[in-house]
């Protein structure tokens, strides 16, 4: 009698377990495509009146699924799906039309070449600014373009590739002047510079450790040698382990334009340098060194916002940079030392050759050490209050005629610093000793100066020192320094005499107290510099300044504050024995300045007399702008603003009995959208 209900339950067990729906799952990895199929694996065969339908997005992947046994397998190769997220459903049919869902999970797709995402990026802004009123008295000699009408955009696109196996990035930018003047490159081309310019672009592949780059790019990292030089060129990097090493080739001034596309195919306009970087041990940053070379060559060039007359010049330099933390970082020093070889190659448009003499190549050396050292840090003394003290020492050495086309070097000197930080209960303290030096190399007949400067920084917020919640404990800040440049000895040839020897001290001192009242805030400023010429023959030609200030402001609402600022300023000339004497005030105010629209206000008045010269000066500006969001309505939104501004000079002397008065009156307006 037992054995019956027994076999009854097994048997209702086993057609049960007969007629339930299989089960399914992924057994692939996260991502699908060409080479890596979608697996999915049923937990049991399918019956002759099931069928099992899959889906990915909108698609119906059914007919490309290739079984194994209980394995369904897809691959993306036949009217492949684009990269990107999916949603994956298999399910159930039976030939009744019954369907039950039996899986719905997110995958994602890699599309040809193993691309996994792509994405696209871009900006662009269009705007107008307007000289509505331009009103002078008196009026001025020229009337060109008192009032306007530019126009300006910018626009940017970018493209990320990220694959399997690789990515690339890509972006480019834009600008566009309907004004010659303001065209990217007016200061280089005048006239002839193109209204829409390009501004920058670059392009960097990443396969594996290895990277190439084309377009903008910085190079170098030592600062006798190349120190982060931008401009446009190629590189390529690659970074196995420890191991890192680079090469990169450069237009030899900064470039912009459609113009010369790569950059780099000038031999005589280029720099090219090359980099090798090793960890020496394994916590990355522990002892780096990095080797560096610069083989570069410019033409009398200038760059495209560079004003300047440049000469053709040549450098090639080897560079060594050791960098190095220990002691839980506690010690920090970074070493360096390049060696550059300059010469001027001949320049045919200077003169005749024969009236010339020769620039012989110099190779010189230069040389940094910058080390630190935490002694304390955050030690304990008792409840939240802590110490910390730490020291610093550098060193720089620049021989004589040293030059590298890769960055700019002052030679021929010399500087060591020392320094003192400290921070206790609150109280910060700063302490600076540097030396400077000259002529390097002791020539007899050249002048040595020499600099000393000192200083002092501190930081003292009383309420924190003192462990005391009050509002009427202020915070001081003063600094406190010294310059003493002076000449070392008299050179023995060239007609120098005593006083022809710089020796002038100059000291500054200020101090601030400030403090908080909730939304009200208070500065008192006071401050004093000197300057001592002690040089022979101009003792007298002494200056001091001492100011006196006064700051404050309210926050009357979130949307309203105003601001008054006062400074008082005594300018002593005891060579000329004339004392200046101005005063300043200003003040502004900010109406909802974090609304749609906002209202600025603005005044300045100042007043300089000189009662020894009888002159007088006085200035008043005084602006309101109306500033204000464009809504989402007018393309992706924007801003505008209205602007007013007025100015009045005056200046009178009666000795000479002379006087003018200048007056004028500006009104701008401006507006830019940004385009969907």
């Amino acid at each position: 009698m037992r054995v019956l209900p027994a076999l009854t339950g097994l048997l209702s067990v086993t057609f049960g377990l007969l007629g339930a729906p299989p089960t399914v799952q992924v057994t692939s990895g996260p991502w699908i495509g060409d080479r890596t199929p979608l697996v999915l694996r049923l937990d049991r065969a399918l019956e002759a009146n099931e069928r099992l339908v899959v889906t990915i997005g909108a698609r119906d992947i059914t007919p490309q699924l290739v079984a194994f046994g209980l394995e369904r397998r897809y691959h993306n190769t036949e009217v492949a799906l684009a990269a990107g997220t999916y949603r994956l459903r298999a399910t159930l049919v039976t030939d009744d039309s019954l369907s039950t869902t039996l899986l719905t999970q997110t995958i994602r797709v890699e599309g040809a070449l193993g691309v996994r995402e792509r994405k696209v990026t871009r900006s662009a802004e269009a705007g107008v600014k307007s000289r509505v009123q331009n009103e002078a008295l008196p009026e001025p000699t020229t009337n060109d373009r008192r009032t306007y009408n530019d126009y300006d955009g910018q626009a940017g696109l970018g493209l990320a590739i990220e694959g399997s196996r690789f990515s690339l990035t890509s972006r480019a930018a834009i600008v566009g002047a309907s004004h010659r003047p303001n065209a990217l490159r007016f200061r280089v081309r005048g006239d002839r510079a193109p209204l829409v310019d390009l501004t920058s672009f670059l392009s960097q592949l990443r396969v594996g450790p290895t990277e190439l780059s084309l377009g903008h790019l910085a190079a170098g990292s030592q600062r006798h040698l190349q120190n982060n030089f931008a401009s446009r060129g190629a590189g390529l990097r690659v970074a196995r382990g420890r191991v890192d090493a680079s090469v990169t080739a450069l237009h030899g001034s900064q470039l912009v334009g459609w113009d010369d596309a790569l950059g780099f195919t000038r031999p005589d306009h280029r720099m090219l340098t090359t980099a090798v970087g090793v960890e020496a041990l394994k916590t990355p940053g522990a002892f780096r060194v990095e080797l560096s070379t610069l083989n570069g060559s410019i033409l009398p060039v200038s760059g495209f916002n560079q004003g300047a007359v440049t000469d053709a010049e040549r450098s090639e330099g080897l560079a060594v940079r050791v960098q190095s933390a220990f002691l839980a970082r506690r010690g920090r020093v970074e070493a360096g030392f390049a060696r550059s070889t300059f010469d001027n190659p001949p320049d045919r448009f200077l003169g005749a050759a024969d009236s010339l003499v020769e620039i012989a190549r110099e190779t010189r050396d230069a040389r940094y050490v910058d080390a630190a050292v935490d002694v304390l840090r955050n030690v304990r003394l008792g409840g939240s209050r802590t110490m910390s003290l730490s020291l610093g020492a550098a060193h720089e050495r620049v021989d004589p005629l040293y030059r590298s086309v890769g960055t700019y070097v002052q030679s021929d000197r010399q500087q060591d610093r020392y320094s003192l930080r400290t921070a206790i209960a609150g109280l910060s303290l700063g302490v600076i000793h540097a030396t400077g030096e000259n002529n390097v190399d002791r020539i007899a007949s050249i002048l040595t100066t020499r600099g000393i400067q000192r200083s002092l920084d501190v930081s003292a917020p009383l309420a924190t020192i003192f462990g005391m919640q009050s509002r009427w404990l202020p915070t001081l800040n003063g600094r406190a320094s010294r310059n003493h440049s002076l000449g070392v000895r008299l050179p023995t040839a060239g007609g120098f005499n005593p006083s022809h020897v710089p020796d002038q001290i100059s000291t500054d001192r200020n101090a601030t107290l400030g403090w908080q009242f909730g939304r009200a805030q208070l500065a008192l400023q006071a401050g004093r510099s000197d300057q001592d010429n002690r040089q022979v023959g101009r003792e007298r030609a002494d200056l001091r300044n001492t100011t006196r200030g006064a700051q404050g402001g309210v926050s009357l609402h979130r949307h309203a504050n105003i601001s008054l600022d006062a400074q008082w300023t005594r300018a002593e000339s005891f060579e000329r024995d004339v004392t200046e004497r101005i005063r300043r005030l200003g003040a502004n105010a900010t109406l909802f300045g974090s609304a749609a629209m906002s209202l600025a206000l603005q005044f300045a008045g100042t007043r300089a007399r000189t009662p020894a010269e009888a002159r007088r000066r006085e200035d008043l500006q005084w602006s309101a702008q109306l500033a204000w969001r464009m809504p989402r309505q007018f393309g992706q939104g924007g801003r505008g603003f209205l602007r007013f501004q007025a100015q009045e000079s005056s200046f009178a002397d009666a000795v000479a009995n002379t006087s003018r008065a200048l007056r004028t009156t500006l009104v701008d307006a401006g507006l830019t959208l940004r385009l969907p």
